[in-house]
């Protein structure tokens, strides 16, 4: 929010820090791919399945089912898990990448495209020193234990609901410089169809549709919002569409057959607030790190109060309209996910939600900025210096990726 623009040295050795870090990512990810989940195998055995012709199938008789199949052929159809990702795999294999790197390699490349999401989005909703913060923010959060480097598609889905977002906020916008004339063009259409695509990678993700639809809506413009909202749908529904079809055509749904949850609701809404706010990971210190937070907040709070005060501006004003979406999107997704748990079973950490931490990191990362009333020269400063060092972090690695646990843990605990 700043309206200094940084000296071109600040962005260019920011922008260069950053593709250093990528570049380590795509070396690891080519020299030493990484599979250490039964879900990553499987996605790169749908890809080679894709390639060679077979359509959407899978090797593995009765994976993610909640009862073995007496009897199939081989390669069955795989419908428990969304075909974005295998698909993405699939053409880099067809480039002549084997199935490994090009599951690890996808992955990466779906890490650099959030970055660039993270950024258009947060300048467009806080500015330039924002958009610098955030995207250093979710460099640590993509180098972080269980999500740096490993053949996952939640960095696909992530990105590509990053420019929904961003390309819906930016409608909203010129819709209310246009007083309600609802501008049309190709922001809406394209919000749209990139929250459908994320669906289609990532099940989960149907949230973005029904948040970004939400969204659009505003009581005093209701014939512009209503029809936003179906040109908005017309672009989200080819999507579950063709999935639906292709599940319908193959068999029974996956997520039906799926092994039913041996917990409830609210068990799995304490479960995803101990995974964001870190206490799962504190362990014994969780108590501690409660405090902590607590008390981080409470600071943040009474800056932001200072420097809307100081600015003559509420502080209401920056959780209304365009920019309550970060919040909104957070939360949406960790309550799907603590809702899908709920009915079907399946064990969920850091990985499962590193969507809702995304987006809870950016809006953070903006908030901070705001509140320090930080120049973009000294956001691209700092962020620069964590490129670097997460960069050097990377290439020392002596092993495919960050993560700290023993290999079998890693393949017992992927979430």
């Amino acid at each position: 929010m700043n309206s200094h623009r940084p000296p071109r040295t600040a962005i260019v050795g920011f922008v260069v820090s950053v593709a250093m870090l990528l570049a380590c990512l795509a070396w690891q990810a080519l020299a030493r791919p990484c599979l250490i989940s039964n879900d990553a195998i499987n996605y790169v055995d749908v890809a080679r399945n894709i390639a060679a012709g077979r359509g959407i199938t899978q090797s593995t008789l009765g994976y993610n089912s909640g009862r073995f199949p007496a009897e199939g052929d081989w390669p069955v159809p795989c419908r428990a898990q969304a075909p974005g990702f295998p698909i993405a795999v699939a053409g880099l294999i067809l480039l002549g990448l084997d199935g490994a790197r090009a599951a690890t390699l996808t992955h990466v490349l779906g890490l650099a495209a959030a970055w660039v999401g993270v950024f258009l989005l947060v300048n467009e909703l806080f500015g330039l020193a924002a958009g610098l913060a955030a995207t250093a923010a979710l460099l640590l959060v993509a180098t972080m234990p269980g999500l740096a480097f490993h053949a996952w598609s939640e960095s696909l889905a992530i990105a590509l609901a990053l420019f929904s977002t961003w390309a819906e906020v930016r409608h909203l916008v010129r819709r209310r410089v246009a007083g309600g004339a609802g501008p049309g063009g190709w922001l809406l259409p394209t919000a749209g169809a990139l929250a459908g695509a994320a669906m289609a990678t990532r099940y989960a993700f149907f949230v973005a549709g029904l948040i970004g639809a939400a969204a659009l809506w505003d009581r005093r413009q209701p014939r512009a919002s209503m029809r936003d909202m179906l040109r908005y749908g017309l672009a989200v529904l080819p999507f579950p569409l063709l999935v639906l079809a292709h599940s319908l055509w193959s068999g029974p749904a996956g997520i039906l057959t799926a092994p039913p949850s041996t917990t409830s609701f609210a068990e799995n809404l304490a479960r995803v607030a101990s995974v964001l706010s870190g206490a799962r990971l504190a362990g014994a210190y969780a108590p501690a790190a409660w405090v902590v937070e607590a008390l981080a907040v409470a600071l943040l709070a009474f800056l932001l109060a200072r420097r809307a005060r100081r600015a003559g501006t509420p502080v209401g004003a920056l959780f209304r309209g365009p920019r309550a979406l970060l919040p909104t999107w957070a939360a949406g997704y960790a309550t799907t996910t603590a809702l899908l748990a709920s009915w079907i079973f399946f064990e969920f950490g850091v990985r499962l939600l590193a969507p809702s931490l995304v987006f809870l990191a950016l809006w953070g990362a903006a908030l901070v900025v705001y509140a320090l009333a930080a120049s973009p020269r000294h956001v691209a400063l700092a962020g620069t210096v964590l490129a670097l060092v997460l960069a050097g972090r990377v290439a020392a690695s002596p092993a495919a990726g960050l993560d700290p646990r023993p290999r079998g843990a890693a393949e017992r605990d992927p979430g």
